[in-house]
This record gives C-alpha cells, structure tokens and sequence, in this order.
C-alpha cells in the first residue's frame, strides 16, 4: 500500500482519489511549533510542529496519532505572538517511533490569505 493509500484509508474513504486532485488551496510548507488538545479535555496539552498549511487545513507533525473525528484546541507560536485556531482531524498516521503526522480541517476556516500571511511572516523572520 503506498503513503497516499495509507492516508486515504486513515480517512475512512473506499476509493482512493489523489489528495493532489481534491486539494483547493496551495499547502505552504512551515516548520511552526504549535500546542494543541482535545476540545473535550480528555487529554493533556499536547506539542508538535507544523509542516504544512492552507487556509483551509493543516498538517501537524506530533509523537502520536489522533482519531479522526477528534475536535482540536491549537495555538500557534508565530512571530506575531500566539494565534488561536480550532480544527478537526481528517487523517492520522505513525510515521516512525514517537512520530504522527495529522491532518487538520480548521473549523471555521480563518479565511482567504492567512496561510500566506502566516508563512510570509515567518519566512521574513528566517535569517
């Protein structure tokens, strides 16, 4: 099974359609910390890192998968301070010891350019 099955199957569907082909809207690649938890508060805060973003989704490197389904709290470290955002997991999976990778649909999106905003703060910040 490839990567793009192992993904398509962690998101429940039945016929596997390239991820490429469903997307929208253009994944910025990042590398932000990022604090997140279960909006039900069954975990603890949780740390990982951001790998990618949209304006629409994101993808969340962490040390362990979460269900799909699962309804997110996270807050960003940016160089503008904390944003707050809100999100529901599509797809999760192990990629090695103490390593997930999830996607994220944020919920309400926060809108047309904030990935771009948010990567082009960033990168003016790289040295």
């Amino acid at each position: 099974m490839s990567g793009l099955e192992k993904m398509t199957a962690w998101a429940g569907e039945e016929n596997p359609v390239s991820l490429e082909c469903r997307r929208r809207h253009l994944r910025l690649p990042l590398d932000l910390p990022v604090t997140f938890q279960q909006i039900d508060g069954s975990s603890h805060i949780q740390g990982g890192k951001i790998e990618n973003l949209s304006d629409t989704g994101l993808m969340l490197r962490a040390a362990e998968p979460l269900h799909p389904g699962s309804s997110l709290a996270l807050s960003v470290a940016s160089s503008d301070g904390k944003v707050s955002l809100a999100g529901k997991v599509v797809w999760s999976r192990r990629i090695g010891p103490d390593q997930a990778q999830i996607g994220i649909l944020l919920q309400p999106s926060p809108g047309n350019g904030f990935a771009r905003q948010l990567f082009i703060q960033e990168f003016a910040r790289m040295p």
